[in-house]
C-alpha cells in the first residue's frame, strides 16, 4: 500500500503543534532553562516546514519546496544550538552559518538550474545525518550527572533518525531518480515509513527535552536542599504573613524546637519581649516593600535561654512580583555579643577591682555636671589615695597589694550611693563622683564614713585613706579642674598628716574650709 505523504505531513504537523505548545508553555515558565528557547524556535521551524509540504498545491514551488527545506534546516540547527548551549559549550554560529548557506545554495541549484528532486532529497538527508551526528557526540561527553539517562534517550532519538536518514539517502542514489514532486508526494512506503519517524522522533524529542529539564530542576531543587539541610547557620522559611512553613536543621538543634513544635505558628513566639519594637517595625516596612532587611534579635530558646541572632531576611516573589514567602537566614552571635561586652567592660573598667576605668569615670562626672548646672545643684569629687601603699608593696610583695586594691575597692564601693561613682585612676588612687550634692557637709561626711570603713576592716589592716575634696561649682566649672583641685587637696593631706580629708583651697585638715 502507498501511503499519501501530504496526510502524514499533516499528522506530523498535528504532533508538532502539540509538541510546540507544550515546550513554550515549559519555556514560559522557566525561561532560566539552558537550550529551552532554541527548541521552542525548533520545533517552530519544524511545524512551518511541514505546512508549507502541506499546501504544495497552493503554495508555489518556492515557497513549498525551498522554504519548507530551508525552514526544516533552521530547525534542526536550533535544535543542535539548544544542546550545545544546554551542555554549556561554547556557541558557534559560523558552523550554524555554514550548514545553512551550503543546504540553501544545493536546494537553489537542484530546483532552477540542474531540476531534480531526488537531489534535494539526499542534502537534506546529508543535512539532518550530520546534525544529528554532531547532537550525539557532544551528548555523548557530557552525559553525567542528573542528565546522564535522558541523554542517553536522547541519543537514541537521534541514532534512530540518522539510521533512517542515512537508508533514505542510499535508497535515493540507488533508485531512479524521483522527477516530480507528484512522485515524491506517492513515492512509496518508504518516504512515507521516514514521515512517520520524524513523527515519532519530534514527538521523543520534546518529551525528552522536558524530562532532560525537570531531571536538572530536581537536581538543583534537591542540591539546593541538601545545602540547607546542612548549613551551619538556621534557616527558616515562612509564608507571606509569618507562618512558618519550614526550618533547618541548624535552627532546631540552637533554639531546642523540633520542627513539628514550629511549623504552622508565627515566627513573633521566638522573640524576646524585651526586644525594641522599633527593630520589628523596621524589619516588615523594609520585607514587605520586596527589600531584603539585615539586623540583630535577641530570641528566646526552648529552654527560656536568650541568644542573639544577625538575621538576612529576604522576600520570595512569584512572576507577578506577589511576595508569597520569606526566607531568614541566621547567624547565631551570642558569643560575639558576650565578647563586645568584654570588651566593653575591659576598655570601660579596671581589669583588677572592676571599677570604673578613668574614661567612664569622665563620662559620668560631665553628665553630673550637665545635670547640676540645670539644677542649680553641687557635684562632689573625691580624690582618694591609700597612705603607705609603696611599703605594702616593697614588704608584702605585688600579690599582696593587689588583693589590698581589691578590698579597698569594695569598701569605697559599699561607703556610696548608687547614684554615686567610685573609679579607679591607676596605682592606689581612686577618684568618687557624687552627683545632687546637697551642701558641703555632704560630701564630708562620705569621706569621713571611707576613712571610718577602712580604720574598722579586719581584712586591710592597719591602713589608712588620705582624701582630697573638691565642690562644683566652688572648686571649678569643668571635671578636669575639679579634679586637679581635688588632687591638690588629697597632696595637702598626705603633706600634712594622712589619713584624713580636707577641702580644696584649705590649709586645715579634716576641715570644712
Amino acid at each position: 500500500m502507498i501511503l499519501d505523504i501530504r496526510t502524514l505531513a499533516l499528522i506530523c504537523n498535528l504532533v508538532l503543534f502539540g509538541s510546540f505548545i507544550t515546550m513554550f508553555a515549559f519555556w514560559r515558565t522557566y525561561r532560566d532553562r539552558l537550550g529551552t528557547g532554541y527548541w521552542v524556535l525548533s520545533l517552530l521551524n519544524a511545524l512551518i516546514g511541514f505546512l508549507l509540504i502541506i499546501f504544495l498545491d497552493v503554495i508555489p514551488d518556492l515557497m513549498s519546496i525551498i522554504m519548507a527545506n530551508f525552514a526544516l534546516t533552521m530547525s534542526f540547527l536550533f535544535l543542535y544550538m539548544g544542546i550545545r548551549e544546554f551542555l554549556k559549550l561554547k556557541r558557534r554560529f559560523m558552523e550554524f552559518l555554514f550548514i545553512l548557506i551550503s543546504v540553501s545554495a544545493g536546494l537553489v541549484y537542484f530546483t532552477y538550474i540542474r531540476p531534480s528532486v531526488s537531489s534535494r532529497i539526499i542534502i537534506m538527508s546529508a543535512m539532518y545525518i550530520t546534525v544529528s551526528m554532531a547532537c550525539i557526540l557532544k551528548q555523548k561527553r557530557r552525559m553525567i550527572g542528573p542528565r546522564r539517562n535522558a541523554g542517553i534517550v536522547l541519543n537514541i532519538l537521534f541514532m534512530i533518525h540518522t539510521i533512517f536518514m542515512t537508508a533514505r539517502l542510499v535508497v535515493t542514489l540507488l533508485s531512479p531518480g524521483i522527477r516530480t514532486l507528484d512522485d515524491f508526494m506517492v513515492s512509496g512506503n518508504f518516504q512515507a515509513l521516514v514521515f512517520i519517524i520524524t513523527i515519532f522522533f519530534y514527538s521523543g524529542l520534546t518529551f525528552t527535552f522536558i524530562w532532560i529539564n525537570y531531571s536538572s530542576l530536581e537536581n538543583q531543587r534537591l542540591t539546593l536542599m541538601s545545602a540547607i539541610e546542612h548549613a551551619p547557620t538556621s534557616i527558616f522559611i515562612t509564608e507571606s504573613k509569618g507562618q512558618i512553613e519550614y526550618v533547618n536543621p541548624a535552627f532546631t538543634k540552637k533554639t531546642g524546637f523540633t520542627s513539628r513544635e514550629v511549623v504552622g505558628r508565627h515566627i513573633r513566639f521566638l522573640k524576646n519581649k524585651e526586644t525594641d519594637p522599633a527593630v520589628f517595625n523596621s524589619m516588615w516596612d523594609t520585607i514587605i516593600t520586596g527589600l531584603p532587611w539585615r539586623g540583630e534579635f535577641q530570641n528566646r530558646k526552648k529552654n527560656g535561654e536568650l541568644y542573639w541572632d544577625m538575621a538576612s531576611i529576604a522576600p520570595v516573589m512569584d512572576k507577578r512580583g506577589r511576595i508569597t514567602h520569606f526566607v531568614s537566614v541566621n547567624e547565631d552571635i551570642t558569643e560575639s555579643k558576650r565578647l563586645q561586652e568584654h570588651l566593653k567592660t575591659l576598655a570601660n573598667h579596671d581589669s583588677l577591682t572592676g571599677l570604673p576605668s578613668r574614661r567612664l569615670m569622665l563620662d559620668r562626672l560631665s553628665s553630673a555636671i550637665e545635670l547640676a548646672e540645670r539644677n542649680k545643684q553641687l557635684v562632689g569629687i573625691l580624690f582618694a589615695d591609700i597612705d603607705h601603699f609603696k611599703k605594702v608593696n616593697d614588704e608584702l610583695g605585688h600579690d599582696a597589694g593587689d588583693e589590698i586594691l581589691k578590698i579597698a575597692a569594695d569598701l569605697l564601693r559599699d561607703s556610696l550611693r548608687k547614684a554615686d561613682t567610685v573609679a579607679r585612676l591607676g596605682g592606689d588612687e581612686f577618684l568618687i563622683v557624687l552627683p545632687q550634692v546637697s551642701d558641703r557637709e555632704g560630701s564630708s561626711i562620705v569621706a569621713q564614713g571611707m576613712i571610718d570603713a577602712f580604720a574598722s576592716s579586719n581584712e586591710i589592716g592597719n591602713i589608712g585613706l588620705s582624701i582630697g575634696i573638691a565642690l562644683y561649682p566652688e572648686h571649678g566649672l569643668t571635671a578636669n579642674e575639679l579634679i586637679k583641685q581635688a588632687d591638690n587637696a588629697m597632696y595637702e593631706v598626705k603633706r600634712k598628716g594622712r589619713n584624713t580629708w580636707t577641702f580644696a583651697g584649705s590649709s586645715n585638715l579634716n576641715n570644712e574650709g
